[in-house]
């Protein structure tokens, strides 16, 4: 059995986000832009920044989050918006897909895995809260971020389920 790779979307906010981002994430240069380099402009820059490297931190976040995949292969199921391990097949219990609707007229469609170890995956608190919201289950991601038809990604993890 082959593996099944669904890749994400190319987001074209991601491009708008990382130069919003990386203006504050280069803003510890300034000092020595305008200053030159100088002691003083030195201290400045070096005190700034921490701040500077939280949004460095953002933005490669962001660029990692939006290469995250869903691989289907005969070990089970890696979401790597949930977890960066395999999660078996004989741990799945049952497979959902909850719609969301948002303000903008859209709909989220989110993949809802019940699974045997449901504590792995998020706390007390979370679950009980999951189950008022989509019923139960851990909400792995939003289908509607990746490049496949919610319907076709659906299928294919319900056909390498065991009865």
């Amino acid at each position: 059995m082959e593996s099944d790779i669904i890749h994400k979307k190319d987001s074209g906010h991601l491009i708008v986000l990382s130069v919003v981002m990386a203006l504050p994430a280069s803003i510890f240069l300034w000092p020595l832009f305008i200053a030159g380099v100088t002691t003083r402009a030195m201290e400045v820059a070096v005190y700034i920044f921490p701040v500077s490297a939280f949004f460095m931190f953002v933005i490669y976040r962001l660029y990692k989050t939006s290469k995250n995949r869903i691989v289907l292969s005969h070990k089970g199921v890696l979401i790597e918006d949930l977890t960066s391990e395999f999660i078996p097949w004989s741990d799945i219990l049952s497979v959902d897909v909850v719609e969301q609707p948002v303000y903008r007229g859209a709909t989220a469609h989110w993949l809802v895995l019940k699974t045997k170890y449901d504590g792995k995956f998020s706390s007390k608190f979370v679950r009980r809260m999951n189950d008022h919201l989509v019923g139960g289950g851990v909400p792995s991601c939003n289908l509607t971020a990746y490049k496949d038809p919610v319907d076709l990604v659906w299928s294919n993890i319900q056909g390498r389920l065991k009865p």
